[in-house]
Protein backbone atom coordinates (compact mmCIF):
# COMPACT_ATOMS: atom_id res chain seq x y z
CA UNK A 1 0.00 0.00 0.00
CA UNK A 2 1.28 3.49 -0.77
CA UNK A 3 -0.43 6.38 1.00
CA UNK A 4 1.81 9.16 -0.23
CA UNK A 5 -0.17 12.05 1.28
CA UNK A 6 -0.17 10.54 4.80
CA UNK A 7 2.98 12.25 6.10
CA UNK A 8 3.05 11.48 9.82
CA UNK A 9 4.00 15.11 10.40
CA UNK A 10 4.36 14.48 14.11
CA UNK A 11 7.55 12.57 13.41
CA UNK A 12 9.18 15.70 12.03
CA UNK A 13 7.94 18.39 14.41
CA UNK A 14 7.35 16.54 17.67
CA UNK A 15 9.36 13.37 17.88
CA UNK A 16 12.57 14.61 16.27
CA UNK A 17 12.68 18.20 17.43
CA UNK A 18 10.18 19.72 19.86
CA UNK A 19 10.37 16.88 22.36
CA UNK A 20 14.11 17.28 22.88
CA UNK A 21 13.67 19.48 25.96
CA UNK A 22 13.18 19.03 29.67
CA UNK A 23 9.73 18.42 31.12
CA UNK A 24 8.79 20.25 34.29
CA UNK A 25 7.69 18.36 37.37
CA UNK A 26 4.09 19.37 38.17
CA UNK A 27 3.73 17.42 41.43
CA UNK A 28 2.40 19.36 44.41
CA UNK A 29 3.84 18.96 47.89
CA UNK A 30 0.58 18.09 49.65
CA UNK A 31 -0.53 15.30 51.94
CA UNK A 32 -2.09 12.09 50.59
CA UNK A 33 -4.76 11.33 49.61
CA UNK A 34 -5.59 14.42 47.57
CA UNK A 35 -9.15 15.42 46.70
CA UNK A 36 -10.21 18.19 44.32
CA UNK A 37 -13.60 19.49 43.26
CA UNK A 38 -13.56 19.96 39.50
CA UNK A 39 -14.70 23.40 38.38
CA UNK A 40 -15.78 24.82 35.04
CA UNK A 41 -12.13 25.20 34.02
CA UNK A 42 -11.16 21.66 34.97
CA UNK A 43 -8.74 20.76 37.75
CA UNK A 44 -5.33 19.30 38.52
CA UNK A 45 -4.95 16.55 41.11
CA UNK A 46 -1.37 15.71 42.07
CA UNK A 47 0.73 14.10 44.76
CA UNK A 48 4.41 14.26 45.74
CA UNK A 49 4.40 10.48 45.53
CA UNK A 50 4.82 10.99 41.78
CA UNK A 51 1.55 11.55 39.91
CA UNK A 52 -0.31 14.50 38.42
CA UNK A 53 -3.63 14.35 36.57
CA UNK A 54 -4.77 17.38 34.55
CA UNK A 55 -8.52 17.21 33.90
CA UNK A 56 -9.42 19.67 31.12
CA UNK A 57 -12.58 21.76 31.11
CA UNK A 58 -15.53 19.54 30.21
CA UNK A 59 -13.81 16.24 31.06
CA UNK A 60 -16.26 15.66 33.94
CA UNK A 61 -19.28 17.54 35.23
CA UNK A 62 -18.51 20.65 37.24
CA UNK A 63 -18.71 19.88 40.96
CA UNK A 64 -17.41 16.31 40.61
CA UNK A 65 -14.99 15.34 43.38
CA UNK A 66 -11.89 13.46 42.21
CA UNK A 67 -9.42 11.90 44.64
CA UNK A 68 -5.91 10.59 44.08
CA UNK A 69 -4.37 8.06 46.49
CA UNK A 70 -0.90 6.46 46.14
CA UNK A 71 -0.56 2.72 46.59
CA UNK A 72 2.26 0.23 46.14
CA UNK A 73 2.58 -0.83 42.51
CA UNK A 74 2.56 -4.57 41.81
CA UNK A 75 5.93 -5.66 40.45
CA UNK A 76 4.29 -7.25 37.42
CA UNK A 77 0.86 -7.25 35.79
CA UNK A 78 -0.72 -8.67 32.65
CA UNK A 79 0.58 -5.56 30.87
CA UNK A 80 4.24 -5.80 31.92
CA UNK A 81 6.54 -4.82 34.79
CA UNK A 82 6.34 -1.79 37.08
CA UNK A 83 8.23 1.30 35.94
CA UNK A 84 7.84 2.96 39.36
CA UNK A 85 7.34 1.91 42.98
CA UNK A 86 3.87 3.52 43.16
CA UNK A 87 0.52 3.14 41.46
CA UNK A 88 -2.29 5.67 41.96
CA UNK A 89 -5.98 5.16 42.65
CA UNK A 90 -8.20 7.74 40.96
CA UNK A 91 -11.75 7.87 42.26
CA UNK A 92 -14.55 7.61 41.29
CA UNK A 93 -13.14 4.52 39.56
CA UNK A 94 -14.75 3.70 36.24
CA UNK A 95 -15.89 7.26 35.54
CA UNK A 96 -15.52 7.88 31.80
CA UNK A 97 -14.04 11.21 30.75
CA UNK A 98 -15.65 13.29 28.05
CA UNK A 99 -12.16 14.59 27.21
CA UNK A 100 -8.90 12.75 27.79
CA UNK A 101 -6.86 13.82 30.81
CA UNK A 102 -3.08 14.27 30.79
CA UNK A 103 -1.27 12.10 33.33
CA UNK A 104 2.32 12.65 34.49
CA UNK A 105 4.01 9.82 36.38
CA UNK A 106 7.54 9.52 37.73
CA UNK A 107 9.42 6.48 36.42
CA UNK A 108 12.68 4.77 37.19
CA UNK A 109 15.36 5.95 34.75
CA UNK A 110 16.43 2.48 33.66
CA UNK A 111 17.67 1.52 30.19
CA UNK A 112 14.18 0.46 29.07
CA UNK A 113 12.41 3.51 30.59
CA UNK A 114 11.88 4.93 27.09
CA UNK A 115 9.17 2.27 26.61
CA UNK A 116 7.23 3.22 29.77
CA UNK A 117 3.48 3.51 29.16
CA UNK A 118 0.32 4.40 31.09
CA UNK A 119 -1.97 1.53 32.07
CA UNK A 120 -5.33 2.01 33.84
CA UNK A 121 -7.21 -0.71 35.71
CA UNK A 122 -10.92 0.18 35.66
CA UNK A 123 -13.97 -1.79 36.86
CA UNK A 124 -14.62 -2.53 33.17
CA UNK A 125 -11.15 -3.96 32.57
CA UNK A 126 -7.56 -3.04 31.78
CA UNK A 127 -6.80 -0.15 29.40
CA UNK A 128 -3.32 -0.06 27.83
CA UNK A 129 -1.97 2.83 25.80
CA UNK A 130 1.36 3.16 24.03
CA UNK A 131 0.65 6.82 23.19
CA UNK A 132 3.05 8.47 25.64
CA UNK A 133 6.28 10.42 25.88
CA UNK A 134 9.10 10.08 28.39
CA UNK A 135 11.53 12.75 29.60
CA UNK A 136 14.46 10.48 30.32
CA UNK A 137 16.49 13.28 31.93
CA UNK A 138 13.94 13.93 34.70
CA UNK A 139 12.22 10.54 34.74
CA UNK A 140 8.70 11.77 33.89
CA UNK A 141 6.22 9.83 31.76
CA UNK A 142 3.33 11.76 30.19
CA UNK A 143 0.34 9.96 28.73
CA UNK A 144 -3.44 10.26 28.65
CA UNK A 145 -6.38 8.42 30.20
CA UNK A 146 -10.04 8.27 29.15
CA UNK A 147 -11.44 6.84 32.41
CA UNK A 148 -10.60 6.89 36.11
CA UNK A 149 -9.18 3.88 37.91
CA UNK A 150 -5.84 2.63 39.21
CA UNK A 151 -3.11 4.26 37.10
CA UNK A 152 0.37 2.79 36.81
CA UNK A 153 3.53 3.34 34.76
CA UNK A 154 4.44 0.04 33.10
CA UNK A 155 7.26 -1.30 30.95
CA UNK A 156 5.26 -3.36 28.41
CA UNK A 157 5.79 -7.11 28.34
CA UNK A 158 7.94 -8.42 25.49
CA UNK A 159 4.94 -9.54 23.43
CA UNK A 160 3.55 -5.99 23.45
CA UNK A 161 6.71 -4.36 22.07
CA UNK A 162 7.60 -4.74 18.42
CA UNK A 163 11.08 -3.54 17.48
CA UNK A 164 11.33 -1.84 14.10
CA UNK A 165 13.68 -3.71 11.76
CA UNK A 166 15.55 -2.44 8.68
CA UNK A 167 13.50 -2.71 5.51
CA UNK A 168 13.71 -6.09 3.79
CA UNK A 169 14.87 -8.14 6.78
CA UNK A 170 11.75 -9.67 8.33
CA UNK A 171 8.31 -9.59 6.75
CA UNK A 172 9.00 -11.41 3.50
CA UNK A 173 10.37 -14.47 5.28
CA UNK A 174 7.54 -14.99 7.77
CA UNK A 175 4.81 -16.36 5.52
CA UNK A 176 5.14 -18.79 2.61
CA UNK A 177 4.09 -17.81 -0.87
CA UNK A 178 0.53 -19.02 -1.64
CA UNK A 179 -0.27 -21.85 -4.02
CA UNK A 180 -2.90 -21.33 -6.69
CA UNK A 181 -4.82 -24.59 -6.74
CA UNK A 182 -8.63 -24.74 -6.73
CA UNK A 183 -10.32 -23.09 -3.76
CA UNK A 184 -12.09 -25.73 -1.66
CA UNK A 185 -13.29 -23.61 1.29
CA UNK A 186 -14.03 -20.00 0.31
CA UNK A 187 -13.10 -17.24 2.73
CA UNK A 188 -16.13 -15.91 4.62
CA UNK A 189 -14.44 -13.35 6.85
CA UNK A 190 -11.18 -11.67 7.76
CA UNK A 191 -10.87 -10.59 11.37
CA UNK A 192 -8.35 -8.55 13.34
CA UNK A 193 -8.36 -9.76 16.93
CA UNK A 194 -5.17 -9.21 18.90
CA UNK A 195 -3.34 -6.78 21.15
CA UNK A 196 -4.94 -7.39 24.56
CA UNK A 197 -3.14 -9.11 27.46
CA UNK A 198 -2.94 -12.81 26.76
CA UNK A 199 -3.65 -12.20 23.07
CA UNK A 200 -0.69 -10.24 21.72
CA UNK A 201 -0.20 -9.82 17.97
CA UNK A 202 2.08 -12.76 17.19
CA UNK A 203 3.27 -12.59 13.59
CA UNK A 204 3.03 -8.81 13.32
CA UNK A 205 6.25 -7.37 11.94
CA UNK A 206 7.27 -3.83 11.07
CA UNK A 207 10.24 -2.75 8.95
CA UNK A 208 11.41 0.78 8.21
CA UNK A 209 13.86 2.20 5.72
CA UNK A 210 17.37 2.76 7.01
CA UNK A 211 17.18 6.54 6.63
CA UNK A 212 14.38 6.66 9.22
CA UNK A 213 16.35 4.56 11.68
CA UNK A 214 19.27 6.91 11.14
CA UNK A 215 17.17 9.83 12.44
CA UNK A 216 16.60 8.27 15.87
CA UNK A 217 18.44 6.12 18.39
CA UNK A 218 15.86 3.30 18.30
CA UNK A 219 12.20 2.73 17.43
CA UNK A 220 9.45 0.28 18.41
CA UNK A 221 5.69 -0.18 18.21
CA UNK A 222 4.18 -0.28 21.73
CA UNK A 223 0.89 -2.07 22.51
CA UNK A 224 -0.19 -2.57 18.87
CA UNK A 225 -3.83 -3.55 18.40
CA UNK A 226 -5.78 -5.11 15.54
CA UNK A 227 -9.58 -5.10 15.47
CA UNK A 228 -12.58 -5.18 13.17
CA UNK A 229 -13.88 -7.65 10.62
CA UNK A 230 -14.58 -7.86 6.91
CA UNK A 231 -17.40 -10.20 5.91
CA UNK A 232 -17.15 -11.72 2.42
CA UNK A 233 -20.12 -12.95 0.42
CA UNK A 234 -19.34 -14.07 -3.09
CA UNK A 235 -17.60 -11.20 -4.87
CA UNK A 236 -18.61 -8.51 -2.36
CA UNK A 237 -17.41 -7.49 1.09
CA UNK A 238 -18.58 -5.35 4.00
CA UNK A 239 -16.95 -4.12 7.20
CA UNK A 240 -13.51 -2.80 8.10
CA UNK A 241 -10.19 -3.65 9.74
CA UNK A 242 -8.34 -1.27 12.08
CA UNK A 243 -4.69 -1.23 13.13
CA UNK A 244 -3.44 0.95 15.99
CA UNK A 245 0.35 1.16 16.02
CA UNK A 246 1.85 3.73 18.42
CA UNK A 247 5.42 4.17 17.16
CA UNK A 248 7.75 5.04 20.05
CA UNK A 249 11.08 6.63 19.09
CA UNK A 250 13.99 7.40 21.38
CA UNK A 251 15.81 10.44 20.10
CA UNK A 252 19.46 10.31 19.13
CA UNK A 253 20.32 12.36 22.23
CA UNK A 254 18.67 9.67 24.42
CA UNK A 255 17.22 12.53 26.46
CA UNK A 256 13.60 11.95 25.40
CA UNK A 257 11.27 9.43 23.84
CA UNK A 258 8.14 10.40 21.88
CA UNK A 259 5.24 8.55 20.28
CA UNK A 260 3.79 8.91 16.80
CA UNK A 261 0.17 7.68 17.04
CA UNK A 262 -0.72 5.73 13.91
CA UNK A 263 -4.18 4.44 13.00
CA UNK A 264 -4.81 2.68 9.67
CA UNK A 265 -8.33 1.61 8.66
CA UNK A 266 -9.14 -0.58 5.65
CA UNK A 267 -12.88 -0.45 4.85
CA UNK A 268 -14.82 -2.28 2.14
CA UNK A 269 -16.86 -0.08 -0.21
CA UNK A 270 -19.83 -0.67 -2.48
CA UNK A 271 -17.30 -0.97 -5.32
CA UNK A 272 -15.14 -3.59 -3.60
CA UNK A 273 -14.73 -6.76 -5.68
CA UNK A 274 -13.43 -9.99 -4.12
CA UNK A 275 -11.53 -12.65 -6.04
CA UNK A 276 -9.95 -15.74 -4.52
CA UNK A 277 -7.51 -18.47 -5.39
CA UNK A 278 -6.17 -21.06 -2.97
CA UNK A 279 -3.93 -19.21 -0.55
CA UNK A 280 -4.85 -15.69 -1.62
CA UNK A 281 -7.81 -13.29 -1.43
CA UNK A 282 -7.77 -10.03 -3.39
CA UNK A 283 -10.12 -7.16 -2.58
CA UNK A 284 -10.15 -4.23 -4.99
CA UNK A 285 -11.40 -0.71 -4.24
CA UNK A 286 -10.85 -0.89 -0.49
CA UNK A 287 -10.79 2.52 1.19
CA UNK A 288 -7.66 2.86 3.31
CA UNK A 289 -7.45 5.75 5.77
CA UNK A 290 -4.23 6.71 7.51
CA UNK A 291 -4.29 8.97 10.59
CA UNK A 292 -1.62 10.40 12.86
CA UNK A 293 -2.65 13.22 15.16
CA UNK A 294 -4.33 15.85 12.98
CA UNK A 295 -2.93 14.33 9.77
CA UNK A 296 -5.41 12.24 7.78
CA UNK A 297 -5.59 10.85 4.25
CA UNK A 298 -7.62 8.39 2.21
CA UNK A 299 -6.89 6.30 -0.84
CA UNK A 300 -8.53 3.42 -2.74
CA UNK A 301 -6.35 0.35 -2.73
CA UNK A 302 -6.31 -3.28 -3.84
CA UNK A 303 -5.83 -5.36 -0.69
CA UNK A 304 -4.00 -8.69 -1.02
CA UNK A 305 -4.39 -11.28 1.75
CA UNK A 306 -2.29 -14.47 1.83
CA UNK A 307 -3.54 -17.33 3.96
CA UNK A 308 -3.00 -20.89 5.11
CA UNK A 309 -6.02 -22.36 6.86
CA UNK A 310 -7.28 -19.93 9.50
CA UNK A 311 -4.08 -17.86 9.54
CA UNK A 312 -3.94 -14.92 7.14
CA UNK A 313 -1.59 -11.99 6.56
CA UNK A 314 -1.76 -8.64 4.83
CA UNK A 315 1.48 -7.02 3.68
CA UNK A 316 1.44 -3.23 3.54
CA UNK A 317 4.08 -0.78 2.30
CA UNK A 318 3.60 2.78 3.49
CA UNK A 319 5.58 5.68 2.00
CA UNK A 320 5.67 9.17 3.49
CA UNK A 321 7.98 12.14 3.89
CA UNK A 322 9.63 13.47 7.02
CA UNK A 323 11.89 16.41 7.80
CA UNK A 324 15.40 15.73 9.01
CA UNK A 325 17.32 17.94 11.43
CA UNK A 326 18.62 20.32 8.74
CA UNK A 327 15.12 20.95 7.38
CA UNK A 328 15.55 18.69 4.36
CA UNK A 329 12.53 16.63 3.28
CA UNK A 330 13.32 12.95 2.93
CA UNK A 331 11.19 9.97 1.75
CA UNK A 332 10.76 7.09 4.19
CA UNK A 333 9.20 3.64 3.74
CA UNK A 334 7.50 1.53 6.41
CA UNK A 335 6.48 -2.06 5.70
CA UNK A 336 4.18 -4.15 7.90
CA UNK A 337 3.00 -7.73 7.84
CA UNK A 338 -0.33 -7.87 9.69
CA UNK A 339 -1.84 -11.14 11.00
CA UNK A 340 -5.58 -11.81 10.58
CA UNK A 341 -7.97 -14.64 11.45
CA UNK A 342 -9.63 -16.18 8.38
CA UNK A 343 -13.15 -17.56 8.68
CA UNK A 344 -14.39 -20.26 6.28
Amino acid sequence: MKIRSFTLAALACAALAACDRGQQLPFEQTDDPVTRTVGDNGATVSTPAGASVQLPAGAVASGTQVSLTPTVAPASTASGTAASVNAFVLQPAGLSLAKAADVDLTVNRAENAWLASVVVQTPNGLVESGDAGVDLATGVLRGQIAALGTVQAVIPEAGAVLRAQPLGTAAAARFPAPSYATVTAPTRSLKGDCGAPGKRCAGLSVEVSSNLLALVDTAAVVYPQLSGEMAISGASATGSLVMLAPVRVRLASRANAATIPVRITAAATAQTVVTETAGRVTLSNVRVTGESGSTRSETLYTLTVDYSGAQAYIRLNHQFETTVANGQREPVTVSAQIPLVRGQ
